[in-house]
């Protein structure tokens, strides 16, 4: 039921980009890992660049029919704001108050209730942190010259201990982490939310790399370590779709799947007759007072809207790890 309760809000934002947009997803697997691909319970190892992302993250999921069970790390104020943050509540992801101590003993709470959930799901991790920006590479790149670690072109320096945490506690029945890398095409600028939202169409280049867990060390040390060399080898991708358009494995065409089509003309129904009947009344039978009202009303509306998707909806739904400050 908590599963059903989430799907209806993403899904809506999956019509934005899937059937609105009609934009496109090309995705990179190697012959030896598609077996395994949307059939397991992973942990997705994503780069952290767009503010737009989670929107082809959901059509992604979509279309390989894990939407409904969709799961990720969110800062701990996104569970009170009203729809978003509450179906991401009712899905049980995971909130965190961006203090590794704090968070520490609610990571490990749930990953192993988690242990329990009834059937697969993916969890969205961003171990960069934060979204990239050039100020923020910079000061990233200086701590990593402080502390003698390789410098990156195109990522954050990751952030270790959330991820020792999930390999560590999620060993007991996560079988892989997927490293994922995407692009959007060279030569076209980033979308951002308004863009997708209004329909614009761009094409995402999505890169999966199967991670089995055994691979990855059990050593607190040796997995940090893992998890350094894992964000050089996602840096090496990046740089070859800079250079040659394309990421290098063969490329799949996984189809939009009906279901958010169907959702998107079931809640318009619902929810746009039975206001509109009303309005209608109220046009021909209210007076001028009543009429001026529900029309200043709906321009307000029509402006809280317009402010919730330009400036809230972006920072809620930007997900981001923030299981650790330090490395």
């Amino acid at each position: 039921m908590p599963s059903c309760v989430f799907y209806f809000c993403p899904s809506e934002l999956s019509f934005r980009f899937d059937w609105w947009g009609q934009s496109e997803i090309t995705f990179y697997i190697s012959d030896a890992d598609r077996p395994f691909f949307g059939k397991e319970t992973a942990v997705i190892v994503m780069n952290h660049r767009n503010s737009a992302e989670h929107l082809f993250c959901f059509a992604l999921a979509e279309r390989l029919g894990l939407l409904r069970t969709f799961k990720a790390f969110c800062a701990d104020y996104i569970k009170y704001v009203p729809t978003a943050g509450w179906s991401l509540f009712f899905n049980e992801c995971i909130f965190l108050k961006r203090s590794y101590e704090k968070d520490r003993g609610l990571i490990v709470k749930q990953l192993e209730e988690l242990q329990t959930y009834p059937g697969i799901f993916w969890l969205l991790f961003y171990c960069e942190g934060t979204r990239f920006t050039a100020e923020r590479y910079q000061t990233s790149m200086e701590v990593a010259r402080s502390k003698g670690l390789p410098e990156l072109k195109h990522h954050l320096l990751p952030r270790t201990k959330g991820f020792k945490l999930c390999a560590g506690v999620g060993r007991k029945y996560i079988k892989a982490f997927y490293d994922v890398e995407y692009h959007f095409d060279n030569g076209r600028p980033e979308p951002t939310m308004m863009d997708l939202l209004k329909g614009r169409t761009h094409h995402v280049h999505a890169y999966f790399r199967r991670i089995p867990m055994e691979e990855i060390p059990e050593d607190e040390e040796a997995c940090a370590k893992y998890c350094h060399d894992l964000y050089r080898m996602k840096d090496t991708h990046y740089e070859y779709f800079e250079r040659h358009g394309r990421f290098p494995e063969k490329t799949y065409k996984i189809p939009r799947r009906p279901h958010p089509l169907l959702v998107f003309i079931c809640m318009s129904v619902l929810l746009a007759v039975p206001p509109m009947k009303c309005l209608l009344d109220v046009i021909l039978t209210g007076s001028i007072y009543m009429v001026s009202g529900i029309v200043l009303g709906g321009l307000l509306g029509l402006l809280a809207m317009w402010l919730c998707v330009e400036v809230l909806l972006p920072g809620v739904l930007g997900f981001q790890v923030q299981t650790h400050c330090h490395q």
